[in-house]
């Protein structure tokens, strides 16, 4: 089964209020993302994987104009080997290919950059590289009951 309608079936599991945007286009960054739908940057919300070699992914949900304070965040966390995700580890910690990462429908430890509740909705990742998530922050606390926490630089 692959990305899209993986992440199908677990918003209507969980009756998530959220749409997958399909685009004939790569949206593997946010200015991608951005462009695609004529919307600002500031409400495209990228989903960073990490990893400090637990079988639990660290995600964090970081708005697309930003960029992670790694070490901030290693700290915050107290943990000192934390790193990103190679693609490998995307795939068998997410079920997803970076660039299509989204912000729901797998087990992870979610972060949400603070910012990102001021935002009415947030595109995200869809499922691949060619679809957009659009859902509003709440529905993303909802279902992930992220850490709310400032970690962009």
């Amino acid at each position: 089964m692959d990305g899209i309608e993986r992440l199908k079936r677990f918003i209507k599991e969980k009756s998530v209020d959220a749409e997958i945007i399909r685009t004939d286009d790569s949206v593997d960054s946010s200015h991608k993302t951005a462009s695609a739908i004529n919307e600002p940057e500031d409400l495209i919300a990228k989903s960073i994987c990490l990893t400090d070699g637990s079988q639990m992914p660290i995600v964090v949900i970081l708005s697309g104009n930003h960029k992670i304070d790694l070490k901030k965040l290693r700290k915050e966390l107290k943990l000192k080997n934390l790193r990103l995700a190679n693609d490998d580890e995307l795939l068998r910690l997410t079920g997803y290919e970076r660039g299509g990462i989204p912000p729901i429908g797998y087990e992870a430890r979610f972060i949400m950059e603070k910012d990102l509740l001021d935002r009415p909705v947030l595109y995200c990742g869809g499922g691949t590289k060619n679809s957009i998530l659009k859902i509003r922050p709440g529905e993303i606390i909802r279902i992930d009951k992220p850490e709310m926490m400032d970690i962009k630089r």
